[in-house]
């Protein structure tokens, strides 16, 4: 018997009753399960699934019309009408058949990472005691309902149990963030406790958490940068306290005891250094009339100034810092040997230069091999150290190294390596704005952050499309930023319904999507848009000149081929308006026609 015969009867013959459902069977549904195949195999979708819209309208609760019409509805991407599985879901679930409930759940989630059908899910396995179930669904869960972080805090508690450290750390810190992103302090500040001891290397996540809650909620920002400081501090890490002291000082001017705090920082650092005592005294960090970022940075250019120290003077060139008597420093130059120079006088017209500054190392032909992977690495971390809060371009590279350290015609050659180096280096920072410069940052980050920064600084539609390509060609654990990966996706999901983007920009958007589902899974929500509201052909060979990535436009041939009404006319029109880039690809679509 036809299988469309096979469902009319089915459909004739079911009554709904009680007595049906409550002795409806997992069996049943296999049998449900293999016509519905049988349909899909026929490539009957489409006809099957009017006949069941049909249907439901006099039979809202039949079992096989709601069964085929939800999972036929998915197959056609027919996303309102998928809600009729939901419905049969809870027609069981009200009568207590949690063994169909499961298994109906399980076949969605074959379809999408289904919200609801995972909170279900876990609910289930939690009654049953059905615990490695229940934790592969919570997993699940935590990657797609990501604004919830008592699903991740849940899931940090099961890990922490098991003896899994890393997998907890890492999901605490998405319950964090998820909880500082929805206002919940009490509980963001347990878990920033909890975590900060285990991880405060990663400042630049701790840093992220605390300026999300300082847009509504300055004092506790201030509370948890000084809980890193006290951590910090208690680990040796004497750079990275002096930067968050700074960073709190920057936040909240008048903090006397930070202030004390970083005074205190700077001893430390600075304790062998000759002029400390007068530095400090000199800097104003005591004077409540002078601007706590004023005399921060007076003090850090005055404290490089001591004894054996280099400087360099615009005429004399580079010299040694020879003695320090009262207000007058003695100076060694290459010409002008015990130069005397007032310390007002030293202050305005010297720049202090450590001894990793470029033209130190030169000078003392200490740069080393220009062509070791990881010398060029140094060479270029010293440069941009000699020119703090400076972004420095090709040109000043340049400027530096040729021809003193590289013949100028190797240089073409040596600066497309040392881009590499500088790119995946994570205490650089690219600023892509205009011909790229690079930065030295305070605090170290991935190179992965560094993109995930740039995309949300980013403005427009294309410049973000580019940085999220190279976000997921290169992040080397998607896992570990799974939050801002997502942020990213719903950037895209907010473009397709947002007719403030161009029809281009809508498409790719869900063009893009379609494809990170196929990825990545369950880390991907439902795609929003309809396939079917792309169809202007006019708009969609203009879409096919742009400059996209021959993915997205193989994708679009793919959703023309089946969408469209006239397919082989569709692809007749853009092989004509094809300059063979994709040929190939559209003749194997029209063949299939053919044959």
């Amino acid at each position: 018997m036809d299988v469309l015969e096979r469902l009319s009867e089915k459909l004739k013959e079911e009554q709904w009753t009680r007595s049906t459902l409550e002795k409806y069977s997992v069996k049943d549904l296999t049998e449900l399960d293999k016509m519905l195949d049988e349909i899909i195999k026929t490539h009957r979708e489409k006809e099957v699934h009017e006949i069941c819209l049909d249907f439901i309208k006099n039979s809202p609760k039949s079992i096989a019309g709601l069964y085929m019409l939800g999972f036929l509805s998915y197959e056609l991407e027919d996303h309102k009408n998928a809600e009729a599985i939901i419905d049969l879901v809870e027609t069981f679930k009200e009568n207590k058949k949690w063994n169909i409930v499961e298994e109906l759940l399980k076949k969605v989630l074959e379809y999408e990472e289904n919200i609801y059908a995972l909170r279900l899910l876990m609910s289930i396995y939690d009654n049953f005691k059905k615990e490695e179930e229940k934790l592969e669904i919570l997993r699940r869960l935590v990657s797609v309902d990501t604004e919830n972080g008592d699903v991740a805090k849940r899931l940090a508690e099961i890990q922490e149990t098991q003896g899994d450290k890393e997998g907890s750390i890492k999901s605490y810190k998405s319950a964090l963030r998820r909880y500082a992103k929805g206002k919940q302090y009490s509980l963001a500040e347990t878990i920033w406790k909890k975590i900060v001891t285990e991880i405060p290397e990663e400042i630049n996540f701790f840093l992220n958490i605390a300026s999300i809650v300082e847009d509504s909620n300055l004092d506790l920002s201030l509370a948890l940068l000084s809980n890193l400081l006290e951590v910090l501090e208690l680990e040796g890490k004497i750079d990275e306290s002096i930067f968050i002291a700074k960073k709190i000082l920057g936040m909240d001017t008048l903090n006397q005891k930070i202030k004390q705090k970083l005074m205190e920082l700077y001893k430390g650092k600075y304790s062998a250094n000759s002029q400390l005592e007068s530095c400090l005294a000199n800097s104003g960090l005591n004077d409540p009339k002078v601007k706590i970022e004023n005399a921060i940075k007076k003090f850090e250019k005055e404290i490089l100034f001591d004894t054996g120290s280099y400087v360099y003077h615009r005429t004399w060139g580079i010299g040694t810092l020879s003695e320090i008597n009262d207000d007058t420093f003695l100076i060694n130059f290459d010409d002008k040997e015990e130069h005397k120079m007032s310390y007002a006088m030293a202050l305005k017209s010297l720049i202090p230069l450590s001894p990793e500054h470029i033209w130190v190392l030169q000078k003392n032909k200490k740069i080393g091999d220009v062509n070791d992977p990881e010398n060029m690495q140094k060479i270029l971390l010293n440069i941009l150290k000699s020119y703090p809060d400076k972004a420095l371009s090709i040109e000043n590279f340049k400027e530096d190294l040729v021809p003193n350290s590289i013949p100028s015609a190797k240089w073409n050659t040596w600066w497309n390596k040392a881009k590499n180096i500088l790119k995946q280096a994570n205490s650089v920072k690219t600023i892509k704005d205009g011909r790229p410069k690079y930065m030295l940052r305070d605090i170290k980050v991935r190179f992965e952050e560094e993109l995930i920064n740039s995309f949300f600084d980013s403005k427009r539609f294309d410049e973000r499309l580019k940085i999220f390509e190279e976000f997921i060609k290169d992040s080397i654990s998607m896992e570990d930023f799974s939050d801002f990966f997502r942020e990213m996706i719903a950037y895209f999901t907010q473009v397709i319904d947002n007719f403030k983007f161009d029809f281009n920009e809508q498409l790719i958007s869900y063009i893009l999507l379609r494809r990170m589902r196929k990825t990545y899974g369950g880390m991907i929500p439902e795609v929003p848009g309809n396939p079917e509201t792309f169809m202007d052909i006019n708009k969609l060979i203009d879409v096919l000149r742009r400059n996209y990535k021959s993915d997205y436009k193989k994708d679009l041939i793919t959703l023309i081929d089946r969408y469209y009404p006239n397919p082989i006319e569709a692809l007749e029109q853009i092989l004509w308006n094809d300059k063979g880039q994709l040929a190939t690809f559209i003749m194997e679509k029209l063949n299939k026609h053919i044959d």
